[in-house]
């Protein structure tokens, strides 16, 4: 059977599946934003999980080859979700100071 056919097949519970994971997604999106530094902080370490579990598999001399790049992609999402929390943080403040001075 293909995806499709099991979807088709099992209408209800596709449907139900993605209703729970968007639901949890938006849910954890307005719970956790204003811990913008507790999500940077776990891209790092949760890269660092998978990257010690992909060096043991495939051995140091070839995980080493990807340990620049993946560095980089680290610290390019945890600068851009620092950036965007400080974008957000003085885009809140000047609404605050507009509203207060209407």
């Amino acid at each position: 059977m293909t995806v499709f056919r099991e979807i088709r097949s099992h209408k209800w519970i596709a449907a139900r599946a993605l209703l729970t994971g968007w639901g949890l997604w938006i849910l954890s999106l307005v719970w956790f934003f204003p811990f913008v530094l507790l999500f940077a902080g776990s891209i790092p370490l949760m890269n660092i999980l998978l990257f010690a579990r992909f060096a043991v598999n495939v051995g140091s001399r070839a995980a080493y080859a990807f340990a620049g790049p993946l560095s980089l992609y680290v610290l390019a999402s945890v600068g851009g979700i620092l950036l965007g929390g400080l974008l957000c943080l003085s885009f809140k403040r000047e609404n605050r100071e507009a509203r207060a001075a209407d």
